[in-house]
């Protein structure tokens, strides 16, 4: 986690883990987000595979997604399963990756990431209002954003 130091502080961190956890507080959707430094490959092949690690695949209404940011790259891949990508399309996608690259050539890191979280979180509420069903356990709920070794 030390790489990151310079995009992040402890606190920063800390308020994007909250933004997420008062988002599935509401829904039965999963946020999750993983920062690495590069992408190797076909960055959808890579994403999809991380996706299914962090166990955002089994949720039950298919509503988890994931964010990856490649910071040496510079990329963001967002990927999300079929529930909720049928409800608000491709369209609502680039706009998020939009709003947060905006942010980030800023160097706005932290706001990037949560201005993200919020509008992927207002259409998790929406289509999939609730407590969360879907946790998949204490140990997972707990890793809302993994750091690359």
């Amino acid at each position: 986690m030390n790489d990151y130091k310079e995009l992040f502080n402890n606190n920063e961190i800390k308020s994007i883990e909250e933004t997420i956890k008062l988002i599935e507080s509401k829904t039965t959707g999963r946020i999750e987000i993983y920062i690495g430094k590069k992408i190797s490959g076909n960055p959808l092949n890579l994403t999809r595979k991380i996706f299914k690690k962090t166990g955002l695949k089994q949720l039950k209404d298919r509503n988890g997604v994931l964010l990856y940011i490649a910071t040496k790259d510079k990329k963001l891949v967002i990927f999300a399963d079929d529930g909720i990508n049928n409800k608000v399309g491709n369209t609502f996608w680039e706009s998020v990756k939009e709003a947060m690259i905006e942010k980030f050539k800023k160097g706005q890191f932290e706001l990037g990431i949560i201005g993200g979280v919020n509008l992927i979180g207002e259409k998790l509420i929406e289509n999939f209002p609730g407590e969360d069903k879907n946790m998949l356990g204490e140990s997972n709920a707990k890793n809302s954003i993994i750091f690359e070794d």
